[in-house]
């Protein structure tokens, strides 16, 4: 094992957002092994990597300063995932001069919590609301957020819950990739998890191809300690009372923009983007038609393609 995980999460303090990472060999083995430790070979950039206590919840936090930012971007990960193996795109926002802002959440990463499960979607809420108070006053502005999959159905509900407007909005800019809403084989997924549930909180999980590079593909199958070899019927149960409700919010004036592989196996995504469309009539969606579902780790040519219009958006 390159790293203990539970040596890490202990080694971890409270965050203190400016202070440096601490020094701790699990800590810098954990970074060192994702090439999350930007601040190492960046000039005018720092570090800081801390806990929150949220609902019930450790949840790890990572957080790069600029020393001359154009803002700061939230970043959020999907199912299954976690910050280190969101690399690529963090570092692509550093490049670009901002600040980043990410974390692990609930049962995901080093955060704490039940095996990738979740007893109800509105949890995500309340863990994104504190990591950005936490954030408050201290990172600097404008606020921009980007999620993929999960992540990006968290930031949906976070906008077309609090009905925030243009002038409300704590985020000027908004980029989704590969947004989930219903999961591929959305009928039977449902019918499958009441099955299952009856008999047990986990089924074994199976990993698809849901990216051109498949040495990252191997990479999570053999190689990632925080990747979980199974996935919770609870949180399936969770998404499927999530789903109703996101699908009867209120629609919303602000401007996002959508960035969908067409090659997606997935979710379903001709159906959610058509949702997203009625709910954001502002929506711009970018179609990018080799790109599968885990777009910040899709080949270099395609994420070239992917953060460049994310790129153009955030400017």
């Amino acid at each position: 094992m390159p790293f203990d995980k539970e040596t890490v999460r202990q080694a971890i303090p409270p965050l203190v957002i400016g202070d440096p990472v601490v020094d701790a060999a699990s800590v810098t083995q954990y970074r060192e092994y994702y090439g999350i430790d930007f601040e190492s070979n960046k000039k005018d950039l720092s570090a800081s990597l801390g806990y929150l206590d949220v609902a019930g919840y450790r949840i790890v936090a990572h957080v790069f300063l600029q020393a001359k930012p154009k803002g700061t971007v939230f970043v959020m990960h999907g199912y299954y995932d976690h910050v280190g193996i969101y690399d690529h795109i963090i570092e692509y926002l550093i490049d670009m001069r901002f600040s980043v802002v990410a974390f692990d959440l609930p049962g995901h990463g080093l955060s704490s919590g039940d095996n990738v499960a979740i007893p109800d979607f509105h949890r995500y809420q309340i863990v994104l609301h504190s990591v950005m108070d936490a954030a408050q006053d201290i990172m600097p502005a404008p606020w921009h957020i980007v999620g993929q999959s999960t992540g990006a159905a968290v930031i949906l509900d976070y906008l077309l819950t609090g009905k925030y407007t243009v002038k409300t909005s704590p985020f000027k800019k908004v980029v989704l990739l590969a947004p989930l809403i219903r999961p591929q084989d959305w009928l039977l997924g449902r019918i499958m998890q009441t099955i299952v549930s009856f008999f047990s909180q986990y089924i074994d999980r199976t990993f698809s191809m849901n990216s051109n590079d498949h040495s990252f593909v191997q990479f999570l199958r053999k190689h990632d300690p925080l990747q979980s070899k199974r996935m919770s019927a609870r949180w399936v149960g969770a998404l499927k009372n999530w789903v109703p409700y996101i699908e009867n919010r209120q629609a919303s004036e602000l401007p996002i923009t959508v960035i969908q592989g067409q090659q997606d196996g997935t979710v379903e995504w001709k159906h959610n983007l058509a949702l997203i469309r009625k709910k954001f009539e502002r929506a711009e969606l970018v179609y990018i038609y080799q790109a599968k579902h885990q777009m910040v780790n899709e080949t270099e040519a395609l994420r070239a393609e992917i953060f460049g219009v994310m790129g153009a958006k955030l400017k």
